[in-house]
């Protein structure tokens, strides 16, 4: 104590401070003198600070997981319960003259192997669409358990024989009874024709539209050799070639020379390079009377 003992103001009151202060203040104070503060007793106590409440942290998280875990599974089995329920109605949408709504719902359900979300949607609009008077198809679901299908009905303008049917895009469709197309003109021919045919009835129809003549009906034979039937019965022989060059040369001449004897016309052969060949209906039978007595 007779070393520390000070001899100036600021020694006095250092010696004042160790007095009240204990013995490891007192060496931290001799310390202070020489070397720089520091303190690692407190350090070790900051992470014991934070442990704690990590610790429970963890635990209270591990617990959440579990406890949400089950209500999860719950849930999930909840939602593919109200998901995988069978298909409860099948609506049809569309203009139909020749399918009926009953018709394709039969064609869809054929095609249902699964629950809701298991329905495979492509397959049961290839399955319409392979049907011959379906042009377009669409097939969408409802949630949660509906199905509606959207039908494109095919618009054919003129039958193909007795089993098919040219549509709008000249395209040769084969059913099994074009019956209910009796009102459309009728074509024949090789099949690989078609689209020819479909084409040229098409101009065809412009060219007669007013002249008086309605189009039949169209044949071309094996060698590929044009007919033309017109309304009144009205044949036309054109030949390999030149359909509308020789069609527009037959109105020509019609409107010139045989108009007026329209009634009597039974087919114009077109097939000569300079001229055409008129054939006449036959007169009807006048009937004989007998004289009586």
């Amino acid at each position: 104590m007779k070393d520390m003992k000070p001899g100036t103001r600021a020694q006095r009151g250092k010696a004042d401070k160790n007095k009240s202060g204990s013995g490891r203040a007192k060496a931290a104070t001799r310390g202070a003198s020489s070397k720089p503060r520091v303190r690692p007793s407190k350090e070790p106590r900051s992470w014991r600070a934070l442990f704690l409440p990590l610790r429970f942290l963890v635990i209270t998280a591990f617990f959440g997981v579990l406890i949400f875990g089950v209500n999860w599974s719950k849930g999930l089995h909840k939602i593919q319960t109200a998901v995988n329920r069978p298909v409860s109605s099948i609506s049809v949408k569309g203009e139909f003259s020749h399918l009926t709504k009953d018709y394709l719902q039969q064609v869809v359900i054929k095609q249902m192997n699964g629950d809701f979300v298991d329905l495979d949607l492509r397959s049961m609009r290839a399955a319409l669409e392979a049907e011959p008077w379906v042009q377009t198809a669409n097939v969408r679901r409802i949630w949660p358990d509906r199905l509606e299908i959207s039908i494109q009905e095919q618009k054919p303008i003129a039958r193909w024989g007795r089993e098919g049917f040219i549509n709008a895009q000249g395209r040769l469709i084969d059913v099994e009874d074009n019956s209910a197309l009796a009102g459309l003109p009728v074509f024949y021919g090789p099949r690989s024709k078609s689209n020819e045919i479909a084409q040229t009835y098409l101009a065809t129809a412009e060219i007669l539209s007013a002249s008086g003549f309605g189009l039949m009906g169209i044949q071309v034979d094996e060698t590929l050799s044009w007919r033309i039937y017109l309304t009144d019965n009205v044949e036309l022989i054109i030949g390999q070639y030149d359909v509308l060059e020789k069609l527009n040369n037959f109105l020509l001449v019609y409107q010139n020379n045989l108009e007026e004897k329209k009634d009597q016309l039974a087919r114009v052969d077109m097939r000569y390079d300079h001229g055409m060949a008129v054939s006449w209906k036959p007169k009807p039978d006048v009937p004989q009377l007998q004289a009586s007595r």
